[in-house]
């Protein structure tokens, strides 16, 4: 069975988008909330955009090219921040959103080169040879 057929299958795509929709309501969670973790705050931003970009990426990676992808996660990044102004536990951050940001180009790089390597290199096993 090649990647795409694997992917394609109803068990597996909907264990693809129950997985966004989890993701996107723990990083949500943990984003709007006032929890205190041990880790510094820009990292948790800069990691959590890097999961939710890879996480969109596993949703969506046969329906929509990466660079679309980035651009409807793009502003989710942005929006996220925006919402701390009206959370009482939390502060808009300049620096928060510019972690945000670069969380998501690496995941978006990540995810190229995952794209690049698995995808692209099970089209071209499948390819018959020219006579």
């Amino acid at each position: 069975m090649n990647l795409t057929a694997f992917f394609s299958h109803p068990l597996i795509s909907t264990l693809r988008y129950g997985q966004l929709l989890v993701a996107m309501c723990l990083y949500s969670y943990f984003a709007l909330s006032g929890l205190q973790l041990s880790y510094s705050d820009s990292a948790m931003h800069f990691l959590g955009n890097i999961c939710i970009f890879m996480s969109f990426w596993l949703a969506a990676c046969l329906r929509l090219r990466l660079n679309i992808q980035f651009i409807v996660v793009f502003p989710f990044a942005g929006l996220i921040e925006v919402a701390q102004l009206f959370s009482p536990s939390r502060q808009f951050d300049i620096n928060d959103m510019l972690f945000n940001f670069l969380g998501l180009g690496v995941g978006f790089i990540i995810c190229f080169f995952v794209q690049y390597i698995f995808l692209n290199k099970n089209s071209h096993t499948n390819r018959t040879p020219h006579n």
